[in-house]
């Protein structure tokens, strides 16, 4: 079973300046890993329309299921290559996952109404356990964390899927499957960020307070990489990339006095 996984084009033109995510990636490392055959496309990186584009990628890679995701300021090009994808090919199971999902599942799925399966919280387990029921033909009821779209156009819940525990054991994101050498060129515009090959990473995960004006995407529970696997990643993207500047993207970087300090000396 060939399985396609598309980052939504959320540039007005392609050249524009945009943040890299980081989700979609890591849920491709995680495919990868697992033995998928996992085939990723980079809307912002490609001219054209967009359904043209998707078609020539689903034909040409033969593919069963498309997955998507993103966040809630991305909702409309979520819907329009979720219908893209709808029309392409009727039949084929589209999954979409992402804070857009997470936030509110129910009203998400009714706002994405040709998307057959929710992923709810993190993704790189459940995705992988809801690919391989796929291909065994086994019941997706039993896979944790997800909202499934019934013929009547009601949804289901499954269980509700844990938090990673341990952050180190998920593979790097996969940033070569979403091209990230082509957005190096924009990022100083976007992030304000004074050197051009700029990158983010994550070195932690949630945030263990629970202020009102704030959503967790990710689970309620704070959970940080250790700084060994945090800076082997950053020394390979600094050798593969040429990286000059690092974007720490976590929701919250200093809750542990002497993990900065360490931190801040190994930068040096």
């Amino acid at each position: 079973m060939n399985f396609l996984l598309v980052m939504p084009r959320i540039v007005n033109k392609v050249g524009d300046g945009y943040s890299f995510p980081l989700g979609l990636p890591y849920i491709s490392a995680a495919m990868k890993k697992a033995g998928l055959n996992v085939f990723t496309y980079n809307l912002n990186h490609h001219e054209g329309d967009i359904t043209e584009l998707v078609k020539a990628q689903i034909e040409e890679h033969n593919i069963d299921v498309f997955l998507t995701g993103g966040l809630s300021f991305q909702y409309y090009p979520l819907r329009q290559l979720t219908e893209a994808v709808r029309s392409i090919r009727p039949d084929m199971p589209i999954i979409c996952g992402g804070g857009v999902i997470t936030g509110d599942p129910e009203a998400t799925m009714s706002a994405l109404p040709v998307v057959d399966i929710g992923i709810i919280g993190e993704g790189e387990i459940t995705d992988v356990e809801l690919c391989f029921a796929l291909i065994n033909k086994k019941s997706l009821y039993d896979v944790d964390g997800l909202i499934i779209r019934e013929n009547d156009n009601t949804y289901t819940r499954t269980k509700e899927r844990a938090e990673v525990a341990d952050i180190d054991s998920l593979p790097w994101p996969d940033d070569d499957g979403f091209e990230l050498e082509k957005s190096f060129a924009s990022n100083p515009g976007v992030s304000g960020m004074n050197a051009e090959r700029s990158i983010f990473m994550l070195g932690s995960r949630s945030c263990p307070y629970q202020c009102s004006f704030c959503f967790h995407t990710v689970g309620k529970k704070y959970r940080q990489r250790s700084l060994d696997n945090f800076f082997e990643e950053l020394d390979y993207n600094i050798k593969k990339y040429h990286v000059e500047y690092v974007c720490i993207a976590d929701e919250l970087f200093s809750y542990n006095t002497e993990r900065v300090m360490e931190f801040c000396e190994r930068i040096k």
